[in-house]
């Protein structure tokens, strides 16, 4: 046993002592009990790290697999990082409010400003704005919905969804939701449905991408304030991220609640790793919630992850399964890459 647990402990240490010669910031905990030795291990080893630019608010974040851009939706602007070189490629301006993102096959984005209640399209690979679309009053998450060929902008104080037609990048129509402020985090699944965290309900919306009606009312127990949402295609699975800290997790056809785990403070974004099955709640004290998603729809939660506190919100490279976390920290905004844990 003692030969066992030295043999661990060399191959866990081999990397720490790598990620200290690169200045990583590294955090172990050490469990222990009578005779036997439990490592409960949770390391963050960033493969970099980019200052931003001042402390201004942040929204989103999205990640670009076609021209490996990193989009950064803070302040009045849209900051584009080139993930290979970890530089600074460029900024789209002129977005008060900077908040979601989305990119439509062909290498246009969309870019919501909540402020002037507009969405700016931009081309993906020279970053120069091509038109504005007028939306919604503080214009907030953007989806792109493969299954109509459309885009959808959640309008948070309207309590509305611009819907864009990127052909003709012009608003097509305008769906009027149950009152109340408070359209958060969405995603599509890529199969003719929407689905919205709607806050001031307590609910998730599902849409029918091609009728443009909700067709579902998801109720959540014990979950105020929804806030991140992200979806297991797959599995047929929601998950949805509370202001209570709680985290819960619906079946698509009809919002039966299938689980609920503790998740960290402030989290704004979910992220569903589908290749490596794994979900990730980043939270503003610092910690990432990492839970494994079983093909049985079973759900086990690892041993968190530390970053640095302050993060906002996160995006993923699917392919890689890197993650992109951004966060306040003393001297401004700051980029963390971290590779992805085994």
């Amino acid at each position: 046993m003692k030969k066992r647990t030295k043999k661990l402990l060399q191959l866990w240490l081999r990397p720490l002592r790598r990620g200290a010669a690169q200045d990583s910031k590294v955090f172990c905990f050490f469990f222990s009990k009578k005779k036997s030795l439990l490592f409960l291990l949770s390391l963050v080893l960033p493969a970099a790290t980019l200052p931003l630019g001042p402390p201004d608010k942040t929204k989103y974040a999205a990640f670009d697999p076609v021209t490996h851009h990193l989009f950064i939706a803070h302040g009045a602007a849209i900051t584009v990082v080139d993930t290979a070189s970890m530089t600074i490629a460029g900024r789209i301006g002129g977005l008060p409010g900077a908040h979601g993102i989305a990119f439509v096959p062909g290498g246009h984005g969309y870019a919501a400003g909540g402020k002037s209640a507009s969405v700016a399209v931009f081309d993906t690979a020279t970053l120069k704005t091509l038109a504005t679309i007028k939306a919604g009053e503080d214009a907030n998450a953007v989806v792109y919905d493969p299954a109509s060929l459309h885009v959808f902008v959640m309008n948070d104080d309207a309590a509305t969804i611009t819907v864009i037609d990127p052909v003709r990048n012009a608003g097509i129509a305008t769906m009027t939701l149950p009152p109340g402020e408070g359209l958060e985090g969405a995603a599509a699944d890529g199969a003719g449905h929407l689905f919205v965290a709607h806050s001031a309900a307590a609910d998730v919306l599902r849409i029918d991408t091609r009728s443009l009606r909700v067709d579902a009312s998801f109720k959540l127990h014990d979950c105020p304030k929804p806030q991140g949402l992200a979806l297991d295609t797959q599995a047929g699975r929601v998950f949805v991220s509370c202001e209570n800290r709680q985290l819960l997790v619906l079946d698509a056809r009809d919002g039966r609640a299938v689980a609920s785990m503790p998740i960290g403070p402030g989290n704004r974004t979910l992220i569903f790793d589908a290749r490596r099955r794994r979900l990730y709640a980043p939270c503003t004290d610092g910690t990432i919630t990492v839970i494994d998603a079983g093909k049985s729809a079973s759900y086990g939660a690892r041993a968190p992850l530390i970053a640095a506190p302050g993060i906002r919100t996160a995006a993923l490279d699917a392919q890689s399964g890197r993650l992109y976390l951004v966060g306040a920290t003393d001297g401004g905004l700051s980029l963390t890459v971290l590779d992805p844990p085994p």
